[in-house]
């Protein structure tokens, strides 16, 4: 879904990708990864490569992250469907410590 690697050429993807994980998993997720994806061009522009490469590695545990919520969430609307509340409600509350 996400390119694992972004840089300043690809910002157009990353926002049309990033939207589509927002639209698709979670407002959450896609705001961290804009948040990150504008400090990690900023440290380019400043060649700060370091930081750079800090925010790369941040990048692709928030998408690690986003993938793993979308998994829950999915399990959550399984639960719900099949009328097993009980595992709804234990999924809910994962997600909601999840984004603590």
């Amino acid at each position: 879904m996400l390119p694992l690697e972004t840089g300043i050429g690809k910002k157009n993807s990353i926002a049309i990708d990033s939207r589509a994980m927002a639209e698709e998993e979670d407002e959450f997720v896609y705001e961290k990864i804009l948040e990150i994806q504008r400090r990690k061009d900023q440290a380019v522009m400043q060649e700060d490569y370091d930081e750079a490469e800090r925010m790369k590695q941040i990048m692709i545990n928030v998408k690690k992250f986003g993938y793993k919520l979308k998994s829950l969430k999915d399990k959550k609307a399984e639960a719900a469907e099949k009328e097993d509340y009980e595992m709804a409600k234990n999924l809910k509350e994962e997600i909601d410590r999840m984004k603590k």
